[in-house]
Formats: structure tokens, C-alpha cells, sequence
């Protein structure tokens, strides 16, 4: 009976680690072509934020804590593709991932984008993009992108996404 129990719980144990939600830190979305105000970029993230945290699938680290370490070790937006910064940065921040976001105008047509980048390996792990036509149609469309951006992170190789 004893050994059971045992058993019992080191399955328990196995399992609850294969469904273990994933750390992230947000970024402000970055604004290219001047799509919009910073002010709308930072309103923009927040409700982005919220988005994936309905989504159930991830945690996500505090804003200001990662704004404050951002600031703190002088992270520049070209230094996402040095693998030592954004480890540091995600390990600063306790977070397994960094979502970095951008908002973009090319021509008529705007564009919201985000990449999630493994903090250890600074690898993409999932990225997601939709397009709008004004800033109007944003909150409309905040809800499939988070679903988008983090289901990625749930596929297995071979699998087909939606």
C-alpha cells in the first residue's frame, strides 16, 4: 500500500511538471514607420498583457519589475540578438521567456507582430502577426493574437498549427 502511494505520487509529480505554465516577460511593443504614439504602444502592451494572461497558458512577470532591470542593465532593442543579454535580462526578471512586440505601418497597412525568445537559448520559440487598418481595430483582434503568439509554444515538431 505504502509503495502505492509512492507511486501515486511521483506520477502526480511527473505529470504536474509536463503541464507547468511558462514565465514571461513583455516588452513594450517596439513602433516602427510611426504607426503609433508611444503612449498607444505602452496601452497597446498592457492590453496585450491581459490578453495573455487569459489565455491560461502563461505567467506572465510584472511590467514594472522587467521595465526597472531593462533600464538597469541598459538594454538596447538591438540587443535582442545577443543571446548573453537576453539570458541575463530573462533570468534577471526570473522569466523562462521574453515576448518582444512591434507595431508597424508599411504603407497603408498596419501591422501588430510579437516573437517569444527562449531566454537561456535566445531562440524564437513561437511569433504570431495580424493586420489592421486602424488603431481602431486593435482591441477587436488583441484577443486571437495572444492565442496566437503562445500557441506556438505548445506544438510538438511535425505538428500543424491552426
Amino acid at each position: 500500500m505504502k509503495k502505492l502511494f509512492i507511486v501515486l505520487v511521483m506520477l502526480l509529480i511527473v505529470t504536474s511538471m509536463g503541464f507547468a505554465q511558462k514565465s514571461i516577460a513583455v516588452s513594450t511593443f517596439d513602433i516602427i514607420g510611426g504607426a503609433v504614439s508611444s503612449e498607444e504602444a505602452e496601452a497597446i502592451t498592457e492590453l496585450f498583457i491581459s490578453e495573455l494572461v487569459a489565455t491560461g497558458k502563461v505567467n506572465v512577470v510584472d511590467r514594472a519589475n522587467f521595465d526597472k532591470v531593462i533600464e538597469e542593465m541598459k538594454f538596447q532593442s538591438s540587443d535582442w540578438s545577443n543571446s548573453e543579454k537576453t539570458a541575463a535580462l530573462g533570468n534577471a526578471v526570473n522569466a523562462n521567456m521574453v515576448v518582444r512586440g512591434q507595431i508597424m505601418k508599411l504603407g497603408s497597412k498596419m501591422y501588430l507582430s510579437s516573437t517569444i525568445i527562449d531566454v537561456k537559448t535566445a531562440n524564437v520559440l513561437s511569433s504570431a502577426r495580424e493586420q489592421f487598418n486602424s488603431l481602431d481595430d486593435i482591441f477587436g483582434l488583441l484577443t486571437t493574437f495572444a492565442t496566437k503568439t503562445v500557441e506556438g509554444l505548445f506544438l510538438k515538431r511535425g505538428d500543424i498549427g491552426p
